[in-house]
């Protein structure tokens, strides 16, 4: 199997925003990590990981060698148990769609 590491993804890169001093932070800023898809973002916030993206277009298609290089990291374990959980947190931060909507009067 291969490793986050030996495909140079599991390196924390530039700053987002400043916070609280904590676990994941260095000086009070907040990194962007390097997801598995190459691309700095959160797991969350990853079009192939997440299609329910509000941002993800309708006509989004990954390259197939993303979409192999994706399926392999997630063959890990501990990285697809923190995807699974990135996704979960996203999705119970969500607005719960009913499909109406209520008028009132």
């Amino acid at each position: 199997a291969v490793t986050a590491a030996e495909l140079g993804i599991a390196n924390q890169t530039k700053p987002q925003s400043t916070g609280n001093r904590g676990r994941g932070h260095l000086d009070g800023v907040r990194l962007t990590p390097t997801c598995i898809c190459g691309m700095e973002h959160w797991y969350a916030d990853c079009f192939i990981l997440n299609p329910r993206h509000p941002r993800r277009p309708r006509s989004y298609q990954p390259a197939a060698d993303l979409i192999r290089k994706v399926e392999q990291v997630r063959k890990d374990p501990k990285i697809n148990a923190r995807i699974k959980t990135a996704l979960e947190r996203w999705a119970a931060r969500q607005p719960q769609d009913t499909g109406t909507l209520r008028v009132d009067d």
